[in-house]
């Protein structure tokens, strides 16, 4: 029995990880089995918390051996963190293998899948990303070979080792399961995963397929298998043809219910698909191109004002025109009364302070160390710093209570009871034994883990509570809309309340209309645009060598409070276009 000290202590952080989302919905458990080998396939669009899901959420906590390099297992030390993390070794990238032909290709994969094939025969699991790298598109881009060529070497492997077992038993058969993590945004503190575990997919016949005559060439029937999880995987998640299309259906979905989080985490996949099914049927019809840009150029402008949809929403519902000073004015004094003078905000303000460094670190950590680009590094960064400075300010908070308790409530502790030295030293006599120093670093130590637990379940109520827990759902209203709704309403208030300052120039206008280029992933083989259709590349087991691509042009910068009060305006003239769209030609419906 393996005890992975370091994966049980990698599993328990993942847990906590999880804690920065609001709802994490799982399904399809029942296809993962108790024991058994098995291979899960899952996506992989945010780098290392896509490891901490998997690890926190598959079925009955079996242990999850992912990949890795086997040059990163020749030092002692890394090498046994590894393998204590569950590591499996591989001699090259298995998402990147070319084609050999004749023995030498058996005798090649059985190397390269030897620690893989020892694992499943020992009934364990094996996480593979056949992706092949972290990314953020607007839908699955890529399926390399990685996981097909595992599943089907091993299931060839199991058969020739039934055959050879003379009293013929026979183990369990491997299971392949594919897996979508979805995030409805993945670089936004308390916003929600969706977790997917799919029907597994029956490797049988492509085994049967590959063993059925010496002329058949494995190759072909990996990309079969490969062919099929990517059909399981697209199945499974979000994927619209174009970004264009991504967000026109994002801001068609929430106009529709006014905020995306009205939506049940266990729907949001199947909504979401579904408004991008109107808005590409709309599109190879070739009609209302003016309502579809106007749900663009409102995406954009919510983007770069920093005032969502559900926020305007909230302060000006079932407007059809731009607010006048007046009512903003008043909206504002309301959010103010709302959010600063309440009592319940008291509830809120103290665990808010302990939790500050976490919001300044992952922040600073987002903005200043991640690739602004790159929305799953910012996710990751933020996770990271995030959880740091939490732990910073919790610990911190604990080790000063645990001082007051030590200095004033222990200090009446009776000189014959079974702590009379700690009671000495808290009286002000610093000559203590060695047991009584031990025996007081334990109880600081416990009071600040209880503490760092007391306030982390404090903030989660705040923050994560649903409205449908009275109390708790109220303070949650606090934390979630009600700040975000008091700047809201500060910003049009100062846009609309000062004199109205000259126009946007046209370059202006054109670029804040526009959402900001997202990067292009070196490692992703690009699919083809084919009529405005987007079609896989030709050849999905290319390598991992990064291909050269052209730099964009850099962005027009927000140049001063006046550009910014202009983009508020012209936000609010774009809310009334883009709900006239949803209204007059989407008309998509809450089924």
């Amino acid at each position: 029995m393996h005890l992975r000290l370091v994966y049980r202590a990698l599993r328990k952080i993942s847990d906590w990880s999880l804690g920065l989302y609001s709802d994490v919905y799982v399904e399809g458990q029942e296809n993962v089995p108790q024991d058994g080998p098995v291979i899960i396939a899952a996506t992989h669009h945010n780098e290392m918390i896509d490891i901490a899901t998997l690890a926190a959420m598959i079925p009955y906590r079996r242990p999850v051996n992912f990949w890795a390099k086997s040059t990163m297992f020749k030092n002692p030390i890394s090498g046994w963190i590894l393998s204590s993390a569950g590591s499996i070794p591989v001699n090259r990238n298995p998402n990147s293998i070319p084609g050999e032909n004749g023995s030498q290709q058996t005798d090649t994969h059985h190397a390269l899948f030897k620690e893989t094939f020892q694992a499943l025969d020992d009934g364990e699991v094996i996480g593979v990303f056949p992706e092949g790298t972290s990314y953020t598109e607007p839908q699955i881009a890529q399926v390399k070979d990685g996981a097909a060529w595992a599943a089907l070497e091993y299931a060839k492997w199991q058969r020739r080792q039934e055959t050879n077992h003379k009293d013929g038993s026979k183990a369990k058969p491997l299971r392949l399961v594919p897996v979508a993590i979805i995030y409805t945004d993945k670089s936004q503190f308390q916003s929600r995963i969706c977790v997917r575990w799919g029907k597994p997919i029956d490797v049988t016949p492509f085994v049967d397929e590959c063993l059925s005559g010496p002329s058949v060439d494995s190759r072909i029937v990996i990309k079969k298998l490969t062919r099929e999880i990517e059909r399981c995987l697209v199945a499974m998640t979000i994927n619209a043809q174009n970004w264009d299309t991504l967000y026109q259906a994002e801001i068609a979905r929430n106009i529709t219910w006014g905020d995306e989080n009205k939506i049940p985490t266990e729907d949001y996949v199947a909504v979401t698909q579904g408004v991008i099914g109107r808005i590409s049927a709309l599109q190879r019809g070739n009609t209302s191109a003016g309502d579809l840009k106007s749900l663009i150029t409102y995406y954009s402008l919510s983007h770069y004002t920093g005032i969502s949809h559900a926020t305007l929403a909230s302060l000006y519902p079932g407007e059809r025109s731009p607010p006048t000073p007046t009512r903003a004015l008043t909206v504002f004094l309301q959010q103010v009364v709302k959010t600063m003078l309440h009592p319940r905000f008291l509830f809120f303000f103290p665990t808010f302070l302990v939790h500050l460094p976490a919001y300044l670190f992952g922040h600073l950590a987002g903005r200043y160390l991640a690739n602004h680009k790159e929305e799953e590094t910012q996710a990751q960064f933020k996770a990271i710093f995030g959880g740091l400075g939490f732990g910073l300010a919790s610990g911190f908070v604990g080790k000063k209570l645990a001082d007051l308790l030590l200095l004033s409530n222990l200090r009446r502790v009776v000189h014959d009871s079974w702590l009379p030295n700690l009671a000495s030293w808290s009286a002000g006599i610093h000559e203590i034994d060695p047991i009584t120093g031990w025996k007081r670093a334990l109880g600081t130590l416990a009071v600040m883990l209880g503490t760092t637990k007391m306030l982390y379940k404090w903030h989660s109520a705040l923050v994560a509570a649903s409205p449908s827990l009275g109390f708790f759902g109220a303070l949650t209203e606090i934390l979630q809309s009600r700040l975000k709704r008091l700047i809201a309403s500060y910003k049009v208030l100062d846009s609309l309340c000062r004199p109205r300052p000259a126009k946007l120039t046209t370059s202006e206008v054109e670029f804040y209309s526009r959402p900001p280029e997202k990067p292009v992933n070196p490692y992703i083989k690009r699919r083809i645009e084919v009529n405005g259709a987007s079609t896989p590349p030709s050849d999905s087991s290319g390598s991992n060598t990064p291909s050269i691509v052209p730099e964009s042009p850099p962005p027009i910068p927000i140049r001063s409070s006046t550009t910014s009060r202009l983009l508020v305006r012209e936000l609010l003239a774009a809310r009334v276009k883009a709900t006239t769209a949803v209204r007059n030609v989407i008309r998509d419906k809450r089924d």
